[in-house]
């Protein structure tokens, strides 16, 4: 922890800061007593002034620390109760980071408890994919469950770490849609998709934020017209503006109802009014 602390936070700056403000103090006594001038109250205001910054910024890192702390304490807590619910044969892998957080995997856990989804698509895959696959496999067997990602390498990573045979890893390429007289990128959706009645559950956490602006609007409108009554779609990344933006533009456009989850990342449920 030591070697990713600030500069200024260390020990090592705060003694020769020490050293250095005692060194600049004696210099301007010295050079007021011999020329008569009033350097010593200018170093003396610039040094407080220079402290009062230091300071601020180490109770922001303090701050910050603590929250982080709290954030780890979440995590963790939620990754227990991800392994203690799921019992997995294997070990999943690293999560958090670009992929998907342990307090998001226990919402989608949460819901799917609750909601007992026939039919979830997924709008780009990974963790979450073999979080959804594996409770599937051990609580609704018959449910079908489609991962959309457009990366080859990485849907078939996840697939051979997919043992559900009603779970469908589709390598999705990116490809152009019109919307609205507006162009826009999205998932290619083969026949499965398109073949689809309803969809149940639809989990958004792709395409990437730097494909266009409000990357992951096109979601809804290209599936709208399989979301029932009692469908739901879950967003990630709600603390990102791009995020907000969209789940706004969802609910102007398509009226739906929004929640605001306080996760780490934050995240969105939203269903039809």
């Amino acid at each position: 922890m030591e070697n990713k602390l600030k500069k200024y936070a260390r020990l090592d700056f705060f003694k020769k800061w020490v050293i250095g403000v005692v060194v600049v103090m004696l210099m301007a006594l010295l050079a007021d007593q011999y020329t008569e001038s009033s350097v010593f109250i200018y170093c003396f205001s610039f040094i407080v002034i220079a402290t009062l910054i230091i300071v601020f910024r180490i109770v922001q890192l303090i701050l910050k620390r603590l929250e982080e702390r709290s954030d780890n304490y979440n995590q963790i807590e939620s990754l227990f109760s991800i392994y203690h619910y799921l019992k997995p044969q294997g070990v999943f892998p690293k999560m958090r980071n670009h992929a998907g957080a342990p307090d998001f995997l226990k919402l989608i856990l949460t819901l799917l408890q609750e909601r007992q989804p026939k039919v979830i698509v997924e709008a780009s895959s990974g963790i979450s994919s073999m979080v959804v696959s594996e409770w599937l496999l051990q609580h609704s067997p018959k449910s079908q469950h489609y991962a959309l990602e457009h990366e080859e390498k990485y849907a078939l990573l996840t697939r051979s770490n997919i043992q559900n045979p009603n779970s469908h890893i589709l390598h999705a390429p990116i490809t152009n849609y019109e919307i609205d007289g507006n162009n826009w990128q999205w998932y290619a959706m083969d026949e499965k998709i398109k073949a689809l009645s309803s969809v149940d559950l639809l989990i958004v956490d792709g395409p990437p934020v730097h494909l266009q602006k409000n990357a992951r609007f096109p979601a809804l409108p290209l599936l709208v017209d399989k979301m029932n009554t009692n469908s739901i779609i879950l967003l990630d990344d709600g603390n990102r503006l791009a995020e907000k933006n969209i789940v706004e533009l969802w609910c102007k456009q398509y009226g739906f109802s929004k929640e605001y989850i306080p996760l780490e990342k934050g995240a969105y449920i939203l269903r039809k009014k």
